[in-house]
């Protein structure tokens, strides 16, 4: 599904007739704003035709579309993070400086996530956000890398995963700079460790 608001922050594809055309050729139909195929098969059938570097060389760009129209609108921001998620499925074929760049857009997208209580989704940008950290990210990338963690161990907090939290916390614990840097970890530690002993 894609409603006419997306479609407007797409204009450099100019989709408006290909649209039009796949309504008439029964491929989509339009309830109100919102566009979608008519069967999920037709859907499956036409992206599985792409060949695969370019599909995901096209989800990068209309990641990237979306990103730069985004600015504080969390929901345009959550559209253009997934988009660009297809993308990063495979992390060699990305550069250091979009490893970079898209860890930062997915822990924002995290940001948004926990601040509309969608702690599930708040976990796969968290967790993809993870995945495009450097090897020496406690050296390169300190603060994302303990804002990462933070939000991972937070999570893991909330869905009862004490396991995942214990690990989180103690990375933080073994890489932070300043007691300041200790002090969300500290408290969640002091959770685990009254869960723990219950």
């Amino acid at each position: 599904q894609v409603e006419d608001s997306t479609i407007d922050l797409l204009k450099p594809f100019n989709m408006q007739g290909a649209l039009q055309l796949a309504i008439r050729e029964g491929i989509m139909e339009k309830a109100g704003p919102i566009y979608q195929f008519t069967h999920d098969l037709i859907r499956q059938t036409i992206y599985e035709s792409v060949p695969v570097n370019e599909r995901k060389a096209f989800h990068k760009t209309i990641g990237m579309i979306l990103l730069a129209s985004a600015a504080e609108d969390s929901a345009t921001h959550l559209l253009a993070v997934e988009q660009i998620n297809f993308y990063c499925q495979d992390v060699s074929i990305l550069c250091p400086e979009e490893c970079a760049q898209f860890a930062c857009i997915n822990a924002t997208a995290a940001k948004f996530a926990i601040a509309a209580s969608s702690f599930e989704q708040a976990r796969s940008y968290i967790d993809a956000g993870m995945r495009l950290l450097k090897p020496n990210r406690w050296d390169e990338q300190y603060s994302l890398s303990l804002e990462l963690h933070e939000m991972s161990a937070s999570i893991s907090c909330i869905n009862g995963d004490i396991g995942d939290m214990s690990s989180c916390l103690h990375e933080i614990i073994a890489h932070v700079k300043s007691f300041e840097d200790s002090l969300t970890a500290s408290s969640l530690l002091s959770k685990l460790l009254a869960a723990s002993s219950k």
